[in-house]
């Protein structure tokens, strides 16, 4: 009987002992996708400082540690304006608005110093070396040096990851868009920051998932959300999507990983694939489609002659030691400019070839370098609105030509004939003479009218081209009646919407 009796303890003290160990690995990794935080980098690389002020109206802050992806809390403070100071060796000091010390602190592995204002409320930043931190902040503070040595710190957002998700999609895109179009943004939104993206943009052991800029996507804090109406709209829309991600489900290293969902404003009617446009082989879910339900974007256009093209190759964008740039920088004056190639399903130009007197020539291949040319020439004239998605009409240099916007769309007008066109006073008979003033698709601009030889570029569409077009989700919405899934299948190929609890997906500290 003692013998059963001791064997029945036994077996009960291992029972106990292996559910104790599961519950010891369940907590190790209880972190909840749907729950969890990102690290958001406001401040890093040149950027960082060390010195940083903080301002609350919430009643003062809370100060501790951060372990990554929580907050330790060690003391508090009613100061309302406080500053963070470093002396190097990891050592920094809180100090109130009056310099005077509240508490000093080391940072030390997977311990690094952090404030936050009481009561939930808003962190205020104010930083000597980056103006556009100027926003109202949700989450806490981390401070992490650059090195053992530096005194410059990094300054890191730590906030709950739906939350990161409402503050970006007004910054991206307005409530006004319809909800469906909001929606595919957000699921957009969430998918790029849970990608392996910000390794590319910022390197290993960064410190944070994602930065502030568009590097990454546009985070402003809290400052899009301000307005009620508008907030309830834009979070109605990321709580529709909570935790929805893509996943791609295609072959090959990509195949079910989080995509990089990128994302841009209009296409002109075709987006252009990512390895047109960036060159190489990843992102394979970013190809070239025809979007023909899109119809509101903007069209562009800009007169250049020889001499403007030339005068831009010596500029000091090209004075650079960057292969490509260099030989730019090295052609002399300029004979001509034409499209070589524009990519297959798209009518994004990748391949510009720019020719000199001398029959030297060197042609511009990647649509991002071909985009970086194109703007600098045309954004003049387009008050910065350009893209990959354009044409060339060869100029008559024995006669004056201009192209306007007119009632039925882009127009060449030459100088031998009288036209109606709209003016600054409204519609007028018009002869075109030495220059005038006529409203184009951007406004009403002056217009230099010249008999030197070059080139009339018709544009549609602005920035990048790879990805989503907000544009194109909001007519395809709006017109077309397509729910957000629809229109995420239309810019993703092979792609799975799913959720970061089916993913199981956690994001990573990143130290």
């Amino acid at each position: 009987m003692k013998r059963r009796t001791k064997q029945i303890l036994i077996f009960v003290a291992m029972i106990t002992l292996v559910m104790t160990l599961l519950s010891s690995s369940a907590g190790a990794a209880a972190e909840d996708p749907s729950t969890q935080k990102i690290r958001v980098g406001l401040c890093y690389g040149s950027n960082s400082t060390s010195n940083y002020t903080l301002t609350t109206k919430s009643g003062g802050f809370e100060y501790g540690y951060s372990t990554g992806k929580e907050f330790v809390l060690e003391g508090e403070t009613s100061a309302s304006t406080i500053k963070i100071s470093s002396s190097g060796n990891q050592k920094l000091s809180l100090m109130n608005g009056d310099g005077e010390t509240i508490t000093t602190f080391t940072n030390q592995s997977g311990k690094n110093f952090a404030v936050r204002p009481k009561n939930d409320g808003l962190t205020y930043v104010k930083s000597p070396s980056k103006s556009d931190l100027n926003y109202d902040y949700y989450g806490y503070m981390e401070f992490m040096h650059n090195s053992s040595t530096s005194t410059a710190m990094k300054l890191i957002n730590v906030i709950d990851f739906e939350l990161y998700c409402k503050c970006v999609l007004p910054c991206e895109l307005s409530a006004s868009y319809p909800m469906e179009a909001l929606k595919a943004l957000s699921v957009c939104i969430r998918t790029l920051a849970t990608a392996d993206y910000t390794q590319d943009r910022h390197g290993n052991n960064i410190g944070f998932n994602v930065c502030n800029t568009t590097d990454c996507q546009a985070y402003y804090g809290n400052s899009r959300r301000e307005v009620e109406k508008n907030r309830l709209i834009t979070d109605a829309a990321v709580d529709a999507t909570r935790g929805q991600v893509m996943i791609y489900t295609g072959s090959g290293s990509e195949h079910g990983k989080t995509i990089q969902s990128i994302y841009f404003s209009s296409s002109g009617g075709s987006t252009v694939s990512a390895s047109a446009q960036w060159g190489g082989s990843s992102m394979p879910y970013c190809v070239a489609v025809r979007v023909p339900e899109e119809t509101s974007y903007p069209v562009w256009g800009a007169t250049v002659t020889l001499e403007d093209i030339y005068n831009l190759t010596k500029s000091s964008d090209f004075n650079s030691s960057t292969s490509w740039k260099k030989a730019i920088y090295s052609l002399g004056e300029i004979k001509s400019m034409e499209i070589v190639s524009a990519e297959e399903n798209s009518d994004h130009v990748y391949k510009l070839r720019l020719t000199d007197v001398d029959g030297n020539s060197y042609t511009i291949t990647r649509g991002d370098r071909v985009y970086f040319f194109m703007h600098r020439l045309v954004k003049g004239q387009t008050k910065n609105i350009s893209s990959t998605n354009f044409t060339l009409t060869a100029l008559d240099p024995y006669s004056t030509n201009i192209g306007v916007i007119t009632a039925e769309g882009e127009q060449i007008i030459s100088s031998a004939e009288q036209v109606s066109v709209l003016t600054g006073s409204g519609e007028e008979a018009y002869s075109l003479g030495t220059s005038t003033t006529v409203l184009t698709a951007n406004g009403k601009q002056d217009v230099s009218l010249t008999s030197s030889s070059g080139y009339r570029i018709s544009g549609k569409g602005y920035s990048h081209g790879v990805g989503l077009s907000q544009k194109g989700a909001s007519d395809m919405a709006k017109n077309y009646g397509y729910d957000y899934e629809t229109i995420l299948h239309k810019f993703y190929t092979d792609v799975a919407i799913t959720s970061l609890e089916e993913l199981e997906l956690i994001l990573p500290i990143n130290y």
